[in-house]
């Protein structure tokens, strides 16, 4: 039974750092759409 419940506990942590790292990499993703269209529109600025 403590077997059972030891593993279970591991998956558990194992499944929430995975949602961790997915929530990051989903910041990661939007933070450098931000930053590519701040460089776009300094490339614009530059342009005129």
């Amino acid at each position: 039974m403590k077997e059972i419940t030891r593993n279970s506990m591991k998956f558990f942590n194992v499944s929430k750092r995975n949602e961790l790292s997915l929530q990051t990499t989903a910041v990661d993703i939007t933070t450098t759409q931000v930053i590519s269209r701040t460089f776009n529109l300094l490339k614009d600025v530059n342009r005129l």
